[in-house]
């Protein structure tokens, strides 16, 4: 049995926001551990590829935090990463 040929990446190394908003999912508040995982497995895939990937998470604007906040907070998070 023969392993089937890696798709080469188009990128060596990729920088990934993901908004916090999107990791709450179907609940009201938090971070859906489902969610959570299902985005893991998609970022573990793409560094099996030999990509390296730099992860940036938003606060989510609509949990509590004012937009002002938010917004410093994912720029912050996304110049540390890189």
């Amino acid at each position: 049995m023969t392993d089937a040929p890696q798709p080469k990446a188009a990128y060596r190394r990729v920088l990934l926001k993901i908004s916090g908003e999107a990791l709450v999912g179907e609940q009201s508040f938090g971070i859906d551990v489902n969610v959570a995982r299902s985005v893991a497995e998609e970022i573990k895939q793409v560094h099996a590829l030999g990509v390296g990937v730099g992860v940036g998470v938003g606060v989510g604007v609509g949990v509590g935090v004012g937009v002002g906040v938010g917004t410093d907070c994912g720029v912050i998070t996304t110049v540390s990463t890189t």
